[in-house]
């Protein structure tokens, strides 16, 4: 009888082969019970991988399209909340200025004012929020800035009343401040002077969702606030006259609380178009993939079998290379 014999060097780089094959297919097996899908695309497909490259490039591209939407739908609320807290600061300017007559107290008069002036300050604030380093109110811009300081807007503001010397005056002077071509949107918006380009929601339609802090309606809103704010600055104008401006501001309060309600409800029109496309993005995305598991799919129970008999597998060879390498001499002999 022919014995063959294989030597030690030999034996070990078959253990090696047969070890490294067994750790291949271990790892093709975990994905596929792990994913339910054949990791040989070629072998599961007989050859045929078209639909399957299709499959994927479609799922790639509606990633892509939530990424999009994904961003849209964090600037898109991120902007509704800050034009909600500006409407809120008014909210905080006490309407009890419905009740302001000629014989009010200069004190009240004056905590009135500084409520509003706390409002504005808090309203440029707000303007200059930001989400992911990107302002939400600057336009086009990447700049961080959108505004100039409160306080120095302010300043300017009071300078420009400086010849105010009644109600009318100083209700003129502050329309003419925010107005279109005003100091406001020439000087105090340093943002750019073009809108946001509209996000793209993948299926041929886009959304506006950008709001700039010259608006026309945050510009009113803000001027609305500044007129009962320059009350506690200062100006050389009879306490009668203060009161008329007061008076007289309380329904401006209210107009330009409505201004910034329907800029939010634009934005809210917007979040719902952002709403559907994630909707209709979740059900394509469905649809592909429930494609792609008709055409890869990998059954758990065989698969699970064969991962288990793998494991034995790899378990034996370690077991008998232990053995082997206990071996000697002398146990050989015995």
């Amino acid at each position: 009888m022919t014995v063959t014999t294989i030597g030690d060097l030999a034996q070990t780089f078959k253990q090696r082969t047969v070890g490294n094959r067994l750790h291949r297919d271990l790892g093709t097996l975990n994905f596929e019970l792990t994913t339910g899908l054949k990791r040989d695309v070629a072998k599961a497909v007989g050859g045929n991988t078209g639909p399957v490259a299709s499959i994927e490039r479609a799922l790639t591209h509606l990633e892509a399209q939530s990424t999009a939407v994904k961003e849209a739908s964090i600037f898109a609320g991120a902007t509704g909340i800050a034009l909600s807290a500006m409407s809120t600061r008014i909210e905080g300017i006490d309407l009890g200025a419905m009740t302001i007559t000629h014989e009010t107290s200069a004190l009240q008069i004056d905590g009135l004012a500084k409520s509003a002036r706390i409002a504005f300050v808090g309203m440029i604030s707000d303007l200059g929020t930001q989400t992911a380093g990107r302002p939400l109110f600057g336009g086009a811009s990447g700049n961080a800035q959108v505004t100039r300081g409160a306080e120095d807007i302010m300043a300017d503001l009071v300078s420009s009343l400086a010849g105010a010397t009644s109600a009318k005056d100083i209700k003129d002077g502050v329309t003419a401040y925010f107005a279109d071509g005003g100091p406001f949107q020439t000087k105090d918006y340093v943002g750019v002077p073009v809108d946001l380009a509209p996000f793209d929601l993948g299926d041929g339609s886009r959304v506006e969702v950008g709001v700039r802090a010259d608006d026309p309606a945050i510009r009113e809103a803000l001027a609305e606030v500044a007129r009962i704010a320059v009350l506690g600055e200062g100006l050389p104008v009879s306490h009668e006259a203060r009161a008329d401006v007061l008076s007289g501001g309380v329904t401006g309060l209210l107009q330009g609380q409505n201004k910034l309600i329907g800029l939010e409800a634009g934005v809210g029109l917007a979040t719902a178009s952002i709403d559907d496309a994630k909707v209709r993005i979740g059900t394509e995305r469905n649809g592909f993939e429930l494609a792609r598991l008709d055409l890869l799919a990998a059954d758990p129970y065989d698969t699970a079998i064969r991962l288990k008999q793998t494991e034995n597998q790899i378990s034996m060879i370690y077991t008998l290379t232990a053995r082997l390498s206990e071996l000697s001499l002398v146990s050989y002999l015995r």
